[in-house]
């Protein structure tokens, strides 16, 4: 068996500096809302990763400091980001591709449901 020398510890001191909660900067949550959530992070030198235990669903959209940027999938399942060193504003909102354009269906078919419940409305009355 090898004896660890100076060099191997002061890697495994690192590994561990790296691996302790707390030692990629704090995280602190603003909002948080089914399809918003609004964070505050403190990065220390060399950047990190921002990860979280939500979904990586493919409509969640995501900025840091206003500007849009890329997710990331942590640990196969979950979403992140990367960020680099100093304090940010993150902003992570739901936002499906197809959203708007199923809201925009959605009220054109609304008011057309209204349009013919009125015209019918109408029309009975003039009936009687």
């Amino acid at each position: 068996m090898r004896r660890l020398s100076s060099e191997d510890v002061d890697i495994i001191d690192s590994l561990l500096e790296r691996a302790l909660p707390g030692s990629y900067g704090d995280v602190r949550i603003d909002s948080y809302a089914p399809e918003e959530i609004a964070l505050t992070a403190s990065v220390p030198a060399g950047g990190a990763i921002l990860t979280g235990t939500e979904r990586a669903a493919p409509g969640w959209r995501a900025w840091v400091d206003g500007a849009p940027v890329e997710p990331v999938r942590t640990n196969l399942f979950f979403r992140g980001l990367e960020l680099p060193s100093g304090e940010h504003r993150v902003l992570w909102k739901y936002q499906p591709r197809w959203w708007w354009p199923l809201v925009c269906v959605s009220t054109a078919t609304q008011a057309l449901v209204v349009a013919t419940a009125l015209a019918l409305r109408k029309r009975r009355a003039a009936l009687l």
